[in-house]
């Protein structure tokens, strides 16, 4: 069996957020900042495989091979917010937490601005084997003489006639080897 799949996405997301920071020595004021955030995200992903069944010694086998190629472009801008245009923080009262300073954000040093380009390639295989439903059947014998045989082999005659022979083996549970 043959299998594809694609995935064809863009992320765009923006975020901005007012952060918390220092408490002042008297404890009624906090510091503030701010900064907002986007991100541009397009990416291409496809997978391949072909899975196929087969019995060999008693041995069920899946036998699973494939590829997979995937391209992803990014975008990420930061802004650091600067409050009346001037300074990255401001103080706000604990009773009073509402600031009316106006916000500009525009870049800072340290904020990022990336441009990244990711490519993927793989190829992979899995062979999954499991024992095959076993079933066992008494063996025959012939009973030769009780008189004739000795001790030794008498032990070894009820013991071929154990409980277990005759019964259906369980099917053991998937092994994978990577």
């Amino acid at each position: 069996m043959i299998r594809n799949h694609s995935l064809l996405g863009n992320y765009d997301r923006l975020y901005q957020n007012f952060v918390p920071g220092a408490v002042n020595a008297t404890g009624n004021q906090v510091t503030l900042t701010s900064y907002n955030n986007a991100t541009d995200r397009t990416n291409f992903f496809n997978q391949t495989d072909v899975t196929s069944q087969v019995v060999t010694g008693g041995l069920r086998h899946t036998v699973l091979a494939g590829a997979e190629f995937g391209h992803q472009l990014t975008d990420n801008f930061r802004n650091t917010g600067f409050f009346n245009n001037a300074t990255t923080s401001v103080l706000a009262r604990f009773e009073n937490p509402m600031i009316y300073t106006p916000v500009t954000y525009r870049q800072n040093a340290t904020d990022a601005d990336n441009h990244l380009t990711t490519n993927v390639a793989a190829l992979y295989a899995q062979d999954q084997a499991g024992a095959a439903a076993l079933i066992l059947s008494r063996p025959a014998r012939r009973n030769m003489n009780p008189e004739a045989v000795t001790q030794r082999l008498r032990r070894r005659l009820s013991s071929l006639s154990s409980s277990l022979i005759g019964r259906p083996f369980r099917e053991c549970l998937p092994i994978s080897s990577y």
